[in-house]
């Protein structure tokens, strides 16, 4: 679901408002794998024969829960296996990651004559995530032995998993 509403005022239409909106929500097309985004978005712009000035501000957040980890081979490991189905998830069940983005410009244009014109802008962006992740690394392509690297919140450790996932499987890891 998304918005998008925009105006103009003023007898010469010189100032615009514009803001937009969207929420989506629900599972990917990898299994077990579900995603949420919002975001609010507000632009407003004001310009007149010779200056144009806009500025922009928005927000948006990012949920992921159980969403499929990046996954190397450790380097004595030196065979690929077979790529397995791209709906397949090995993610940890308790995997997440949440990302909040809150950001901003401002611009601005004088023209000096018609062929000199002056720019300046200015933009931030401040965000935060909070994640508890595990990536694994196949250390034995014939039995699918990985190990984790655990990253909560910016602490990493590294966990052993000692099952043995199936051939088909490790593909998932590469």
């Amino acid at each position: 679901m998304a918005t998008d509403i925009s105006r103009r005022f003023g007898p010469d239409q010189a100032t615009g408002v514009r803001f937009n909106a969207a929420h989506h929500e629900g599972d990917t097309a990898v299994d077990g794998e579900h995603s949420k985004l919002d975001l609010l978005a507000v632009g407003l712009d004001w310009h007149n024969r010779d200056v144009r000035l806009s500025a922009d501000i928005g927000w948006q957040q990012n949920k992921l829960r159980g969403a499929r980890p990046n996954a190397s081979l450790d380097p004595a490991v030196s065979v690929v296996p077979r790529a397995p189905d791209a709906s397949s998830n090995f993610a940890r069940p308790w995997s997440y990651s949440h990302e909040r983005d809150l950001f901003g410009a401002l611009r601005g244009e004088f023209d000096f004559t018609a062929s000199i014109t002056a720019w300046a802008a200015y933009g931030l962006r401040r965000s935060s995530e909070a994640n508890s992740l595990a990536n694994p690394t196949v250390s034995d392509a014939a039995t699918g032995a990985a190990s984790l690297s655990v990253l909560v919140d910016a602490v990493t450790g590294v966990v052993t998993d000692s099952r043995v996932l199936p051939s088909y499987l490790i593909a998932l890891l590469i």
